[in-house]
């Protein structure tokens, strides 16, 4: 879980065996300017049995003032390279209540204000390469 950003981090050479979640950037919206995810790198991780593979979230509830209006703001994201497994198989998605079952979702986005994507490159996914609910800004090089 972080709240100041991560820059600059490499996780190499992990084993992930017949967990819920594989690797997770955990934090809440709105604490603080200098949340940023930036060069962050995932090499050589192997998954077997993992019910959510990758998993960015910024949106829960852990306390009453979770629901107030500052935790929807904004999401940026520059160099990220992410490719799905080929066999991937359909699951729930994380840390989504009543949704459909998903495959190789690439970005997905709820309740948020402004959304920057900088030299992010998604393959092997399916379906829409972004999908958006109630966003408002969208900027993308």
């Amino acid at each position: 879980e972080m709240s100041g950003g991560v820059k600059d981090m490499v996780v190499t050479q992990c084993l992930m065996d017949h967990t819920d979640r594989g690797l997770r950037v955990k934090t809440r919206r709105g604490r603080g300017n200098t949340a940023v995810i930036d060069g962050l790198v995932f090499r050589n991780v192997e998954m077997r049995g993992v019910k959510a593979p990758f998993v960015i979230n910024m949106f829960y509830f852990c306390d009453p003032d979770g629901h107030g209006p500052y935790v929807q703001c904004r999401v940026t994201m520059r160099d990220v390279s992410i490719t799905f497994d080929p066999n991937a198989k359909e699951g729930q998605a994380a840390m989504a209540d009543n949704r459909p079952l998903v495959k190789k979702l690439a970005i997905y986005a709820e309740n948020v204000k402004e959304i920057d994507l900088h030299n992010v490159k998604i393959e092997g996914y399916e379906g829409e390469r972004l999908h958006f609910v109630n966003v408002g800004h969208f900027e993308e090089d």
